[in-house]
């Protein structure tokens, strides 16, 4: 996966696009995040989501939208994953 991102860095590095890697990069660690969660790897979706947070995840959207996600229901009454994602921005945060 790194090197996936490291082609996906050094692609569009001259291009106008620069700004949006970041959000791209985000996107992807957010769509593992989901299926991870839905295959019940608590720990590994939590730092995935995360990583999606620290990449400019969510510019679009809401803080805490994650939290209204179908897939992260069962992950969020893991003691780990709150551990780990408790210090994204929630939706009372606003």
């Amino acid at each position: 996966m790194r090197g996936a991102l490291r082609v996906l860095i050094y692609q569009f590095k001259d291009e106008g696009i620069r700004k949006e890697v970041p959000q791209i990069i985000g996107d992807i660690f957010y769509d593992l995040a989901r299926i991870y969660a839905k295959m019940g790897k608590v720990r590994k979706a939590a730092r995935l989501l995360r990583r999606h947070a620290c990449m400019g995840g969510g510019v679009f959207s809401p803080p805490g939208y994650w939290q209204e996600d179908e897939a992260f229901q069962n992950c969020r009454k893991s003691k780990v994953f709150l551990k780990i994602v408790g210090k994204l921005p929630s939706p009372s945060s606003n």
